[in-house]
């Protein structure tokens, strides 16, 4: 166990951010991803706070590979690493679309969600704003001098 352990990763958080870490999580490799996240994202106390009370381990894919089996392990999460969304898409609520329940939802379902959520956003601010429509096709054109 020691040896899957970041130095640099573990003294580079503060206590209060261990703590939490240590009081809120009960597996050692989520103890490790919670460590590591912390550094990457440079998450205050209460940004760590959100993200345990999220559940942002348990909700992270799963990937279907060989990586574990065919690679040393500490190469193995750096590649599964590499594959993994860091999407929350929380606001979206998964369970009132109107979607066949048996079928994953697609990219398409998920967008029409993201979009309605942007709209309301936008109109929230009143008439100074517009909103145009998604996909919307622009058209840019650019003329350089030398």
């Amino acid at each position: 166990m020691a040896s899957e352990i970041n130095r640099e990763e573990f003294l580079g958080i503060s206590f209060s951010h261990h703590m939490e870490i240590l009081h809120k999580t009960k597996d050692f490799h989520e103890i490790l991803f919670y460590i590591h996240q912390t550094v990457l994202h440079k998450w205050d106390k209460y940004d760590l706070r959100n993200r345990l009370k999220e559940g942002l381990y348990q909700k992270q894919g799963v990937a279907a590979n060989n990586f574990l089996q065919t690679m040393p392990v500490n190469d193995a999460r750096k590649a599964v690493g590499m594959f993994k969304d860091e999407y929350l898409l929380d606001y979206i609520n998964v369970e009132e679309m109107e979607v066949d329940k048996s079928e994953d939802i697609d990219e398409k379902v998920i967008e029409q969600a993201i979009v309605r959520n942007i709209k309301k956003f936008i109109m929230t601010f009143g008439r100074d704003f517009a909103y145009i429509g998604n996909q919307y096709h622009l058209e840019i054109f650019l003329t350089y001098r030398l």
